[in-house]
């Protein structure tokens, strides 16, 4: 038989002693406090209390519990990491595909059967500490995780969520280039019409639609993706998630919003997953910051970033550093004959002037040798990927040797000008500034056909 003393705080001053006492043993039922109540095992200040009898700030409270908990949490042994811990509070990292709390699906398994088998081990008897879920994360999101161990501390800490005094910064890697180095995403939120309940839209349909604010900036771009921070000044459903598809940028391996905010068809267990870099949604709570609710101490606590998101943004720049042609793309490239005297990407980039970087070599006829030339990309590349442009090479006083090759020539940095040797219609001077050091490169307009006799060597 076990037995709890509790003092009554000042914001519970007034109430009953069954609905005190409900507040701080959040494993028993009204219904049951009550019946403890009435059968005299509760006392006030040493007298047995009534069951209409109320309590006021600095009086103590004894109860016998004769009866076990009826809304005791089944306690489970899973593996969490904890970040902080003190007697008030609970700072734990949340895996991917860990849920919070139970669900009409998911009754166990979850992070607070974890945390009720944590507190379980510090506590005389089972369920004599709750665990008390101040915020979530989705399934599939990782990251901290705020948990309060009394009913005080869960109290204070719900009003600073209520009155967006927390900060919390999320990282996430976003499909697609962001331009904005920051910007700010003020969209209201709200259930989706014709959907499941669960999934919001930022559109104007959207049922019961709140305010909501969302500012972010960028850590690192991509060719093909960005590495930003987010951070939401409010707090609703899939907030982050909606709010960047809504702007053309969703969260990488997100399976429910695409594109302009726009809602994916449903996906079986069985299909594979969406992205190549990762089997989830690269969303992950980094830190969180709030007033301590005991100590009123203003703490920081950040999580690091998960094994398969680091494998995930390697991926992503790894992908295009160096090497263009990456898959089945590359394969069948690289494996052509044509493509055993092309250097790969990773080469085209020269520390010095082009002449030691290349080194071509001539005939004597001043014919180009194939062994240095970079030939045409296969057809499945676009055409604005490459250019066919010709190099001046000085040689002795006047003459020059023009060598045909192909650069990587962003369209927004080339700068056109009129060659003095010929007439403009038949030589066009630019300087390429994409990968390469300042290199004068000459465009010959008398290539009719990209495919055509060059010097006797016919092209592939």
């Amino acid at each position: 038989m076990q037995s709890a003393t509790v003092v009554v705080e000042g914001y519970l001053s007034g109430t009953r002693v069954d609905t005190f006492l409900s507040r701080h043993l959040r494993s028993y039922t009204s219904w049951r406090i009550h019946r403890l109540v009435r059968a005299g095992q509760v006392t006030v200040n040493g007298s047995v209390a009534t069951p209409d009898q109320r309590v006021f700030t600095g009086e103590v409270v004894a109860v016998t519990l004769l009866e076990p908990p009826d809304n005791l949490m089944p306690a489970e042994k899973i593996a969490f990491e904890i970040l902080f811990e003190d007697q008030w509070l609970l700072i734990v990292n949340k895996p991917a595909g860990l849920i919070i709390h139970p669900t009409g699906k998911d009754p166990s398994g979850t992070l607070t059967n974890a945390v009720q088998y944590h507190l379980d081990r510090q506590s005389d008897y089972p369920g004599q500490r709750k665990p008390g879920i101040v915020h979530r994360l989705d399934r599939e999101t990782s990251g901290v995780v705020a948990i309060a161990k009394d009913h005080l501390s869960l109290r204070l800490l719900s009003i600073e969520f209520q009155r967006e005094r927390i900060a919390k910064s999320y990282i996430a890697l976003v499909e697609g280039v962001v331009t904005d180095d920051e910007a700010t995403i003020d969209l209201p939120i709200g259930r989706s019409r014709g959907e499941s309940s669960a999934l919001m839209t930022c559109r104007g349909d959207a049922l019961d639609a709140k305010p909501s604010k969302t500012c972010y900036e960028v850590i690192e771009r991509y060719p093909q993706h960005t590495l930003i921070c987010a951070k939401p000044r409010t707090g609703r459903l899939h907030q982050i998630r909606v709010h960047l598809a809504t702007i053309g940028h969703p969260v990488v391996g997100d399976p429910f919003y695409g594109m302009c905010g726009e809602l994916k068809p449903d996906r079986a267990v069985d299909d594979p997953p969406i992205s190549r870099f990762i089997r989830r949604q690269a969303l992950h709570a980094a830190e969180i910051a709030f007033t301590h609710p005991r100590t009123s101490q203003w703490q920081t606590f950040s999580a690091p970033l998960p094994s398969d998101m680091e494998q995930a943004i390697y991926a992503t720049k790894m992908r295009w550093s160096h090497r263009l042609l990456t898959g089945s793309h590359e394969s069948r490239w690289r494996s052509s004959p044509v493509s055993q005297q092309v250097p790969c990407w990773s080469e085209i980039q020269p520390q010095g002037p082009p002449h030691e970087c290349w080194k071509p070599t001539f005939h004597r006829r001043h014919h180009t040798t194939l062994s240095r030339v970079r030939r045409d990309p296969p057809r499945w590349l676009p055409s604005s990927t490459y250019r066919c442009c010709r190099h001046d090479q000085h040689r002795r006083d006047t003459h020059r040797q023009r060598i045909l090759f192909h650069l990587p020539i962003a369209p927004r940095r080339v700068h056109s000008a009129v060659s003095p040797h010929r007439s403009p219609r038949h030589r066009v001077e630019m300087r390429c500034r994409a990968t390469v050091p300042r290199i004068t490169v000459r465009c010959q307009s008398t290539l009719r056909k990209r495919r055509g006799d060059l010097h006797g060597h016919r092209w592939p």
